[in-house]
């Protein structure tokens, strides 16, 4: 018994056989794209390097209660302040606690709740003695 097989069919598997290894082969090309730094050059597959690692404070303590979402949220917090703080040109220590402080007063303003915002130490101070 002989099967005929359409031209179009054949067309058509040739076609999404291509269209998959095209997407294989692009994926393998952009891992490796270079990203501005500091280091002119300087090549960097993804953020996974800056991700927090077993024993890291922030790995152990954090992810005892959040939720694999959150998680990955935290780490990919971490990963983009970690990267910054060293790959930014511009990056001095002393400018941790304002970009923390500001990451943390831009997420509870997402919340759009008037009675939600963050006090910096100095602010809960001035309010506890109003009080």
């Amino acid at each position: 018994m002989n099967v005929r097989i359409p031209q179009r069919a054949l067309f058509g598997v040739v076609l999404l056989i291509l269209a998959f290894w095209g997407g294989w082969w692009l994926r393998q090309q952009t891992r490796a794209l270079p990203v501005a730094s500091a280091h002119p050059g300087a090549r960097l597959s993804s953020l996974e390097e800056y991700s927090p690692r077993q024993g890291d404070p922030l790995a152990s303590s954090a992810s005892d209660n959040l939720s694999p979402v959150s998680m990955d949220l935290m780490q990919l917090f971490y990963s983009v302040y970690k990267y910054v703080e060293k790959q930014h040109v511009e990056y001095t220590p002393e400018m941790a606690k304002p970009m923390a402080y500001g990451a943390v007063r831009a997420m509870l303003q997402s919340l759009n709740d008037p009675n939600t915002r963050f006090l910096e130490p100095e602010e809960v101070r001035q309010w506890q003695e109003a009080a």
